[in-house]
């Protein structure tokens, strides 16, 4: 496949389920792309995922309180680039990152 979504290709005013499906039939390409070729990307790169506008602040803030674990249901195969996003993002902030 020759698709090559940028940043800016992934904001988009949506709701999370589905969000990639959306992302996909908002530049023509859901025939294109699947879950395999999803798959595929965030085992090597997580870095066109944007932070929501005012994480940052909020779990420092409750970090300073409160032990924060995070709770994912992703792919076991993506816990690298997760992580590596996580800590990009936050820092050591986190107790625990459970998948």
């Amino acid at each position: 496949l020759d698709i090559n979504l940028t940043k800016e290709d992934y904001k988009i005013e949506n709701e999370y389920w589905n969000y990639y499906e959306k992302v996909w039939e908002k530049h023509g390409i859901r025939d294109r792309v699947s879950f395999d070729v999803l798959d595929k990307q965030m085992i090597k790169d997580q870095s066109h995922i944007e932070l929501l506008p005012g994480a940052s602040f909020a779990i420092g803030e409750l970090s300073k309180r409160f032990d924060i674990a995070i709770i994912t249901a992703r792919n076991l195969t993506w816990k690298a680039t997760t992580l590596k996003w996580l800590k990009n993002h936050f820092g050591d902030v986190f107790t625990g990152v459970h998948f």
